[in-house]
This record gives C-alpha cells, sequence and structure tokens, in this order.
C-alpha cells in the first residue's frame, strides 16, 4: 500500500469516527480514547478565523473552493465552483450556538475525535445541515448547500472531520483579520443600556443574552410580545440592495429598513474585500401592535452613536 493510501485512509478513518480502524497494522485512535476538548481551544470566541478550521485545501477534492463573506462574523463560507461553475456548492461552518448538544446514542450521531458530538439535523439530496457540538457547548453548525445529488452530507461528514482533526492537533487557531473599526470584537449586550433600551418600556428589566461569540444580543419581555435582536454580521451593500425610499438618515449614518416578521434597521459600518459586501449593524424589533419600525428606529437612534467611529 503506498504511503498517499495509507494517509488517504487514515483520513477516512478519522473523519467517519471508525473505532478500532486499522491501517497496515497502524491504528487509528478510538475517540472514545482521547480526551475531550473545549471552545478553550479556540480562543476568544469573538475573534477567532473559522476559516483556519476548515481551508481552501480540505475542499479542494470536490472542485475549485474560494471563500466568500458569510453573512455572520463566527462563519467561514466557501464557494465550490464544480460541476458545474454556474451552480456552485456552498459550504458553511461556524455560527455558534448555545442550544442544546445531540443526545449520545440518539440517530444520527457520532463522536468525532476530542469528544466532538456530530449529528445530521436535516438532509436532502443536495442540502445537509451538522451540529458540531464541544462537552459543554458551544455548538457549531455545518451547512452545505447545491451540492452533488446525493453528496451532500459525504461533504459535511469531510468537513466535520477536518473540524474535529484541527481541534486536537494542538495548533492555535488564527485570528480574524479585521480591519480598526470592525464591529468583531464588539459585544453588543453592554450597549444596551437603559437609555439605548427606553423606546421599549416592555424590555425594561429583560435580561440580555448573548451569543457565544458575542455578535448577538437579544431581549424579550416576560409575555414574550415584545422581543429585540442587535446583530453584528454582514451583508451586501445597503445602496446596491435597498431602494432609495427604504434608507434614511439616522444618527449621521445611512440606515436601510427591512421589514417582515421584524422590523430591522440596518446600517454599514466596514467595506470589505468583497465587492458590495459589507460589515453591517442591525437592530431587529417585534412588538404586539404597529409600532415596531417606529420602535427600533428609536432604538437604532440611540445606539448607532456607541459603535466604533467607522474608517
Amino acid at each position: 500500500m503506498t504511503k498517499r493510501a495509507l494517509v488517504a485512509i487514515s483520513v477516512l478513518c478519522a473523519t467517519l469516527s471508525l473505532s478500532g480502524c486499522e491501517v497496515s497494522g497502524l491504528a487509528v485512535p478510538d475517540p472514545a480514547t482521547m480526551a475531550p476538548v473545549t471552545a478553550d481551544v479556540l480562543g476568544d470566541l469573538a475573534t477567532f478565523d473559522a476559516c483556519d478550521l476548515v481551508t481552501l485545501t480540505d475542499l479542494m477534492p470536490y472542485g475549485a473552493p474560494m471563500v466568500v463573506d458569510a453573512e455572520n462574523l463566527d462563519n467561514c463560507a466557501y464557494r465550490v465552483a464544480a460541476p458545474d461553475p454556474d451552480d456552485p456548492m456552498t459550504v458553511s461552518i461556524g455560527d455558534l450556538t448555545s442550544e442544546l448538544p445531540p443526545s449520545r446514542g440518539t440517530e444520527r450521531y457520532r463522536e468525532l475525535p476530542g469528544g466532538i458530538a456530530q449529528t445530521t439535523r436535516a438532509q436532502t439530496p443536495r442540502d445537509c445541515e451538522q451540529l458540531l457540538a464541544f462537552a459543554g457547548g458551544p455548538v457549531f453548525r455545518v451547512l452545505v448547500t447545491n451540492a452533488e445529488e446525493n453528496r451532500s452530507c459525504e461533504v459535511a461528514n469531510t468537513v466535520a472531520g477536518v473540524f474535529a482533526r484541527r481541534l486536537v492537533s494542538g495548533k492555535p487557531i488564527a485570528r480574524m483579520n479585521r480591519r480598526p473599526g470592525s464591529l468583531a470584537a464588539v459585544d453588543p449586550c453592554p450597549l444596551l443600556t437603559d437609555d439605548v433600551l427606553a423606546p421599549l418600556p416592555a424590555l425594561a428589566g429583560a435580561k440580555r443574552r448573548s451569543a457565544p461569540a458575542r455578535h448577538v444580543c437579544s431581549l424579550a419581555s416576560a409575555d414574550g410580545g415584545t422581543t429585540l435582536e442587535v446583530r453584528f454580521g454582514g451583508g451586501s451593500d445597503l445602496e446596491w440592495t435597498y431602494p432609495q425610499e427604504l434608507r434614511q438618515d439616522i444618527a449621521g449614518r445611512v440606515t436601510a429598513k427591512h421589514f417582515s416578521v421584524v422590523c430591522s434597521m440596518i446600517t454599514e459600518q466596514l467595506r470589505t474585500a468583497q465587492i458590495r459586501y459589507r460589515e453591517l449593524a442591525t437592530v431587529a424589533v417585534r412588538t404586539p401592535d404597529l409600532t415596531s419600525c417606529e420602535k427600533a428606529a428609536a432604538v437604532a437612534e440611540r445606539l448607532w452613536p456607541k459603535l466604533p467611529a467607522k474608517p
């Protein structure tokens, strides 16, 4: 057996978490015998670089990958141009949540190196969503969309295996390379002081809940009728995405309004390397009456001056 084949089979064993797998007499460690890793290996969850967990090289067996900007700051997204460059597959990893990890012994549960729990939450022939949970949390999401027919979870399994082996390697995880003025290291929860929340009296005394990477802060009234979410993430250029009638000036910043179930006020913070892609701050409000957009604008007027100065 060639050295290349030996390495390939070793990777397959680790990816599939096969207990007792051996390659020409060389045992691949059983995940159950490895010390569990915790989220501490990532360092600061607000600034770790998710693209250091799964790289372009890892995805080359599936086509020609390129990094694309993700909507969340704790996420890395790739577009893989294969087999049809005009209909590419997308692969993303990150989106840390505090939801409960998958239960041992349930359907589609596997344990990866380092005690990382893997489960498939949703699957179609071309799409696959998996959760990867540290012992004690948080939970990562792996999302593969538009894959070749019946290969979506194959790709997700590869990504999960690479993710686990990267974390148990002991190599430090890189930090995000963000310009001055970035929101990546800014926790929105401390910015939501009583004066900022004044337009939403139903939230008086409500607990501020922060996502693991501290890019999202949410509050809800006791009856659940009024909610507020402040999110620091990414998206398209506002002037390119929203017509003039949906843009206004709030606290000296161009702000776009988006209304669906909630009403959102969105402002740009940084331009990025991607054309028409921006780092964004969003205030999203839901109220039981018809004042959600009015309240969202009032919160934004108080919050925007607290953001870092735009470069």
